[in-house]
């Protein structure tokens, strides 16, 4: 089965919270209010891209009692996904230096 595409705003929400929570050592996730404020955008854009990435089963969106996104986690997929696309990336930059 192909890999399903992610638009560079879905991409760049994945790379964030992977940096974020890579950064405290894994045990902490972002809240949504930082992912909104670090990704620019507004909130109804961040608000779909983040259920489209939850129903792939990258991420997992926690919420409060009134259905609100409160924080955000990586899956283990969605860690995976991040991974290769980190891999993606070093090569471009390595081809671009050549």
């Amino acid at each position: 089965m192909a890999a399903e595409r992610l638009s560079g705003l879905q991409r760049r929400m994945l790379q964030w919270v992977y940096e974020v929570e890579a950064s405290s050592g894994w045990p902490i996730s972002p809240s949504y209010f930082d992912l909104r404020r670090a990704l620019g955008g507004n909130k109804g854009k961040i608000s779909v891209r983040l259920r489209n990435l939850e129903a792939k089963g990258l991420i997992q969106v926690y919420r409060t009692s009134g259905g609100q996104a409160s924080s955000v986690w990586l899956t283990k997929e969605g860690k995976n996904r991040v991974s290769k696309l980190k891999k993606v990336l070093i090569k471009d930059e390595s081809y671009e230096k050549q």
